[in-house]
């Protein structure tokens, strides 16, 4: 019987990450990829470390060596190697994060991490609405509303530009398009 964790569709060859990622320490793995995919660098190849990423959620707590950013490069060709699907890397430009764009919710005012989003000003006021409107019905039945998954989400990317953007490249500019 494999230890390995079984792939969601038998496509993918997940031994190969699975190895790769097993040199190091969960935690500073979950750190490592979770940086990653806060940075606007990485948005061409979020599939990837998406990939390593859920694998890491997924594998036990264990020990081992603490994952760098030198080791990014060789932890993204063992998931490109695992999931050939993902071989595609996207020529989206990655949205600025720098802009510091903020969302008000209750009394806090947040940093709107965009991710993929073309406007995400308008996603979350739509989530805020939402909440307004089932919240009360939503604490009752679960014990949490969408507003607080939204307070949750928005504290992370909070967190996440004001200490880590400071180490991130600046945005890209989109190259002059021909007529």
């Amino acid at each position: 019987m494999s230890d390995q964790l079984p792939s969601p569709d038998g496509s993918e060859d997940l031994a190969i990450l699975d190895q790769e990622l097993a040199a190091f320490s969960r935690t500073s793995l979950l750190a490592l990829l979770r940086a990653a995919l806060d940075s606007p660098g990485c948005a061409r190849i979020h599939d990837p470390l998406r990939l390593a990423w859920a694998r890491t959620v997924a594998a036990p707590e264990r020990e081992g060596r603490t994952a760098a950013a030198d080791d990014l490069l060789t932890i993204l060709q063992a998931a490109f190697a695992a999931g050939s699907d993902l071989a595609i890397i996207t020529d989206r430009l990655p949205n600025d994060m720098a802009v510091g764009v903020r969302f008000d919710l209750g009394d806090a005012r947040y940093l709107v991490h965009p991710g993929e989003l073309d406007h995400p000003l308008m996603v979350l006021r739509t989530l805020r609405d939402a909440a307004d409107a089932v919240d009360d019905h939503l604490v009752v039945a679960c014990g949490f509303g969408i507003g607080d998954v939204l307070e949750l989400a928005l504290r992370h990317t909070d967190h996440a530009i004001l200490h880590l953007a400071p180490s991130w490249p600046p945005a890209a500019e989109e190259a002059p398009r021909s007529r």
